[in-house]
């Protein structure tokens, strides 16, 4: 059952079958290319991907450093706060010592001016003691003795030191 076949059909033949056999190439050449493409697809979507993780990493670093400075900034602003209070509170010392009228002030000019009537009764006394002493030691307690008699006692001051965080006036 070998027939042959005429020429125009084995050629025919042959020519389908030579069209397959470029459709086969034609086909494992466009699946090649296919794939390299998915290749080449896939590694710029990877590259991709590692820049964008890397830009998260950045941002992510940027926002922790601004938070960081975030809390730093608010613990010196406390810290300024509380150095601010403790200011004010020696600077109303300050001028409580220093300006008329202020209690500390008052309470410093009477002890001045005892210590200065004191000054002036022993410069007093000393003439008169030192013609009755012959040493510099008994004349010394020959004043202190007439001072003692002669001086009222000093007003005990009242410390105008306010407590810190209250206002002192």
């Amino acid at each position: 059952m070998n027939a042959m076949l005429p020429a125009h059909l084995t050629e025919t033949l042959n020519s389908v079958g030579d069209a397959a056999k470029a459709l086969t190439v034609e086909v494992r050449e466009e699946g090649q290319r296919r794939d390299a493409e998915a290749h080449a697809a896939a590694s710029a979507a990877r590259r991709q991907n590692r820049f964008v993780a890397g830009l998260l990493v950045i941002v992510a670093v940027l926002v922790l450093g601004l938070l960081t400075i975030v809390v730093q900034n608010r613990l010196r602003a406390n810290q300024n706060s509380e150095i601010l209070r403790q200011t004010a509170n020696t600077s109303s010392q300050i001028a409580d010592c220093t300006n008329v009228g202020g209690k500390c002030y008052e309470q410093g000019a009477a002890r001045t001016s005892v210590i200065l009537r004191t000054l002036i009764r022993a410069q007093i006394y000393i003439e008169p003691c030192r013609k009755v002493s012959s040493t510099d030691a008994e004349t010394e307690a020959c004043v202190m003795r007439k001072l003692a008699a002669s001086t009222t006692p000093a007003p005990t001051p009242q410390p105008s030191v306010t407590a810190p965080g209250s206002s002192g006036g």
